[in-house]
């Protein structure tokens, strides 16, 4: 823990370590020559020393973590190599756009409609009925068309609900397509026919004003 505290430390006194490195080695340095002229030896006191650079860094181990030192060591090539290669940046950060870009939409669609529930009371139990049957004989270079399915008709939704004590609840509805006015102005709309329990049956609450009921 010690150790690693230290290691914390040295983050803001980096210059200062540097500098002390620097000194220590040049006094290292200074004193083998003194040594090697004292013994008469002609040999080079950085020779017999090493390589002063595998030294420091073999020092700053002992106060840095590595694998950070590593990191933003390759950081800054990458960054003076991408100044040196404007075209190859451009690319680069091109198709990290497109890849991020792709994925993001792509996991909106799922987490839509895979991971996220929907805002209604036990989304869980929620499902749609349609009538599955074949269209009326028809056929399109040869081939027969297939099964389509269908929505209900109201008087059979009724019948569903006065026959069918299995379903907890059981709501109505149908797309069209409204005219909407404001001022002067009109606009087509997507809107829907619901039956009076829709709201109460999804749990569904209203901003404003209130939700239809049964009874209209």
């Amino acid at each position: 823990m010690r150790g690693v505290l230290k290691k914390l430390q040295a983050v803001w006194k980096r210059r200062q370590l540097e500098s002390d490195l620097d000194d220590e080695l040049a006094f290292h340095l200074a004193m083998r020559e003194e040594k090697n002229r004292r013994a008469g030896v002609t040999e080079s006191a950085r020779r017999s020393f090493g390589n002063p650079e595998l030294v420091k860094q073999d020092l700053r181990d002992q106060w840095t973590f590595r694998a950070v030192e590593n990191f933003w060591s390759d950081l800054r090539y990458a960054a003076r190599m991408l100044r040196r290669s404007p075209g190859f940046m451009l690319g680069a950060v091109l198709s990290l756009a497109i890849g991020i870009g792709g994925n993001t939409a792509i996991f909106s669609v799922v987490d839509a409609i895979l991971l996220t529930s929907l805002p209604v009371r036990n989304p869980e139990e929620l499902r749609i009925v349609l009538s599955r049957g074949r269209p009326p004989a028809q056929t399109f270079d040869g081939y027969s068309t297939n099964d389509v399915w269908s929505s209900f008709p109201h008087p059979i939704y009724e019948e569903f609900v006065r026959s069918i004590p299995q379903f907890s609840d059981l709501m109505g509805f149908a797309s069209t397509t409204v005219t909407v006015i404001a001022g002067a102005q009109s606009h087509y709309a997507d809107a829907e026919f619901v039956t009076g329990n829709f709201f109460s049956g999804l749990g569904m609450r209203v901003l404003a004003g209130r939700a239809l009921t049964p009874e209209d």
